[in-house]
């Protein structure tokens, strides 16, 4: 069978052809030419990489082979990753290398397989640097950083009877592939990361409860990860250190764009977390209108004024209580049919959090970050965090690679909260 029956047609077409020229010595062989067919309907050579498996493949048809099949599989997702211009493929760096080789590792854990393994998507990868390391050469400015090293070999000739007197020390430039490798995983699925919903399933989830108060109290540990008993804390107007907590339209601006609520958490430790002030004013203008209906019913019900430390109220009037939290979202899971938690909602703002912090690091071999994990730990109130660090790292680099949309609307004008409630 042709390699151009047993490779896919995607939607950006790869065409990988078996007759072609072999661009270095003008000769005819059999070879590969790498072509892009895009939706303007032109069929482009992209000479470069045909002529570099012209010449890995000039001795060997299969060698030709493994290198236009990589080539081939590494332009197509990388053509799902940005758009088609001239060059395009040179517009990339080393970090572009390690996140392919992710979404591949992923993938396959996805999938339940076993193949292929770490060590043969490395392999992939390496190749694919090794093309780089070539146009590099050529002249073509790449963003692809080619590191070489030293490697030795004993040369004997045997053919000596005193051969220990002929032995020979040889050294050659090979690639360094390290600068390119990511971290080894398990062929199934890690249990030390969280799973999560998608925003559009997290919508749906938060829609299902029988009293909206409940959707931005959700919304309020989304952009916080405070505990459910912890978001019952936050104030109206705020006394002592809270102060300065108030509705939206009252607030100050912050040269910071965001703030400190102080609360209790657990063992009884008070601690300050932080919101945005684009989130805080997002629920604040949202829930507003619905909080000046109930206190009236609260009034009318109490025959008292409400105290400004109580900020969620029920439709009838009541203060939310912790309880009153776990019930609204059981019934949203039965209602719904999600299987979800508003804990969830914790392990949703500190991946995002890993995430914002560690960014393009995240498809590394990812060090420890003592100041991310202070910060992390302060924010959730953990007395230590560090394995739940790094369990928030393996559930953000997993899901970063599914090419799901999970955290795309992270990086949009108005955030996920917003998205949400929209």
């Amino acid at each position: 069978m042709s390699l151009n029956k047993m490779l896919e047609q995607l939607e950006t077409v790869i065409k990988v052809e078996i007759k072609g020229t072999n661009l270095a010595t003008d000769e005819s062989i059999d070879s590969y030419g790498l072509y892009v067919d895009n939706r303007n309907g032109h069929h482009i050579l992209l000479s470069h990489a045909t002529q570099f498996i012209a010449i890995k493949g000039k001795n060997s048809t299969n060698t030709a082979n493994a290198y236009a099949e990589n080539i081939k599989r590494f332009i197509t997702w990388l053509l799902k990753e940005k758009r088609y211009y001239q060059y395009f493929w040179a517009d990339i760096d080393n970090d572009t290398l390690k996140k392919w080789q992710m979404s591949r590792i992923n993938k396959r854990i996805e999938s339940g397989k076993t193949t292929p393994s770490d060590e043969t998507i490395h392999r992939d990868a390496s190749l694919i640097l090794e093309f780089y390391f070539w146009a590099n050469s050529q002249g073509v400015s790449t963003g692809i950083d080619v590191v070489t090293k030293k490697k030795s070999s004993i040369l004997v000739d045997y053919r000596d009877s005193d051969f220990l007197a002929h032995v020979k020390k040889k050294e050659k430039e090979v690639i360094d592939t390290s600068n390119i490798s990511v971290p080894r995983t398990k062929t199934v699925k890690p249990k030390n990361r969280y799973d999560l919903l998608q925003p559009p399933q997290i919508k749906e989830y938060i829609n299902s409860v029988s009293d909206d108060v409940y959707k931005f109290i959700f919304l309020t540990s989304l952009a916080t990860g405070l505990r459910r008993e912890e978001t019952v804390q936050i104030p109206y107007v705020g006394e002592g250190r809270n102060a300065h907590v108030m509705q939206a339209a009252q607030m100050r601006k912050n040269k910071d764009e965001k703030f400190k609520i102080y609360i209790i958490g657990k063992r009884n430790k008070e601690r300050g977390v932080n919101i945005s002030e684009k989130d805080w004013n997002t629920i604040s203008n949202e829930y507003h209108p619905l909080f000046i209906k109930r206190r009236i019913l609260y009034n009318i019900k109490y025959g008292s004024s409400l105290p400004l430390s109580v900020l969620w109220l029920t439709k009838s009037g009541d203060p939310v209580t912790i309880k009153m939290i776990s019930n609204a979202f059981d019934y949203a899971q039965k209602v719904s049919g999600i299987a979800a938690h508003i804990h969830l909602a914790r392990h949703w703002y500190a991946t995002t959090f890993v995430i914002k912090g560690l960014g393009d690091k995240l498809f590394g071999k990812v060090a420890y970050n003592a100041a991310l994990d202070e910060s992390l730990r302060l924010q959730l109130g953990h007395s230590s965090v560090r394995t739940t660090y790094q369990t928030y790292v393996n559930t953000a680099r997993f899901y970063m690679n599914m090419d799901t949309g999970f955290f795309s609307e992270l990086y949009g004008e108005e955030g996920l909260i917003a998205a949400l409630l929209d």
